[in-house]
C-alpha cells in the first residue's frame, strides 16, 4: 500500500484496504481468497473467482455443514459478505455468464441476447470483437475452432484479390461477388504463381460438366450462344488415341 500514497496539502494519506481500479487488484484478491479457502477448494465443494463464491453439495445436511465453515473463516480474516447478493439452496444460478445446475452447464441468453440483434460484422475488426466474444462461450459451440479459423487461398488470379471490394454493375462479376461473399469475412485471398503449384492450377483449367455449377451462368446470355459454339469438337482430340472412341478412331 506505501506504493499508493496520494499526496495532499493536509499530508500524505495511504490505503487500509486494496482500492478498485489498481492493475493487480483482481489478482491479489483472488491469491488472498484462495489463501483463505485452500482447503475447502481442493475438497472439491467449493469454487472462488474472486468475489464470488459458489457452494455445491449432493445433500442440505451437508451445504449447511459447509455453509458454517466458510463463514467461520470470513469473520477472523475480516472478510464481509452482502446477504442482498446471496442466494441460499438454489437448484441452479447465473454465474460468470452461464446458467448452472446440478445437471448441466448452459449459457445465459439474457448475456447474449443483445448481440443478435447486432448486424453481421463487415469488416475484419468487428469479426475479431465477434469471434472474442463468442470464444467466451466456445465450448457450448460445435467445431468452433473450424469455424472461427481464418482460410487462406492461395490463387495465381490476381482479380480476384479485389473482385470482394469491386464496385461493379457488371451482372457476370456480381454473381461472382454474391458467391464468395460468406467467405469474405474469414477468408485471405494469397497471391502465388501458377509454377509454384502447376497441379491446382491445371485442375483449375479443367472445363465443368455442368455450366449451371458455375455462379456466373447466365441462362440469358447462354440461350443466345449457337450451339455449335459450346459444344466440345471432340475430334481435336482423335489423335491421343486413350481420348477417342474405338469406334471413331480416324483412319490413317
Amino acid at each position: 500500500m506505501k506504493l499508493l500514497r496520494i499526496i495532499c496539502h493536509t499530508g500524505i494519506y495511504e490505503y487500509t484496504r486494496m482500492p478498485f481500479g489498481i492493475k493487480n487488484a483482481p489478482s491479489h484478491f483472488q491469491r488472498m481468497m484462495d489463501t483463505i479457502f485452500q482447503e475447502e477448494i481442493l475438497e472439491g465443494w467449493m469454487v472462488v473467482y474472486i468475489d464470488d463464491i459458489i457452494i455445491y453439495s449432493e445433500t442440505w445436511e451437508d451445504h449447511e455443514h459447509y455453509i458454517d465453515r466458510v463463514l467461520s473463516k470470513c469473520t477472523p480474516t475480516n472478510l464481509k459478505i452482502s446477504l442482498k447478493n446471496f442466494n441460499f439452496g438454489q437448484q441452479e444460478l447465473l454465474f460468470l455468464g452461464h446458467k448452472v445446475s446440478g445437471l448441466s452447464l448452459a449459457i445465459d441468453q439474457s448475456k447474449v441476447a443483445a448481440l443478435l440483434l447486432k448486424p453481421l460484422p463487415k469488416n475484419i475488426k468487428k469479426m475479431q470483437f465477434f469471434f472474442g466474444f463468442a470464444s467466451y462461450y466456445r465450448s457450448h459451440i460445435r467445431k468452433f475452432a473450424h469455424i472461427t479459423s481464418i482460410s487462406e487461398v492461395y490463387t495465381e488470379c490476381t482479380a480476384l484479390k479485389s473482385l470482394i471490394n469491386m464496385k461493379t454493375t457488371n451482372r457476370q462479376m456480381l454473381r461472382w461477388q454474391i458467391a464468395i461473399q460468406e467467405y469474405s469475412g474469414n477468408m485471405t485471398i494469397i497471391y502465388k504463381e501458377c509454377k509454384s503449384h502447376t497441379n491446382a492450377d491445371g485442375l483449375s483449367l479443367w472445363p465443368l460438366d455442368n455450366a449451371r455449377s458455375n455462379p456466373a451462368y447466365d441462362p440469358e446470355v447462354a440461350a443466345k450462344i449457337p450451339i455449335h459454339l459450346m459444344e466440345i469438337d471432340r475430334r481435336k482430340y482423335f489423335r491421343f488415341s486413350e481420348w477417342a472412341p474405338e469406334s471413331s478412331t480416324p483412319k490413317s
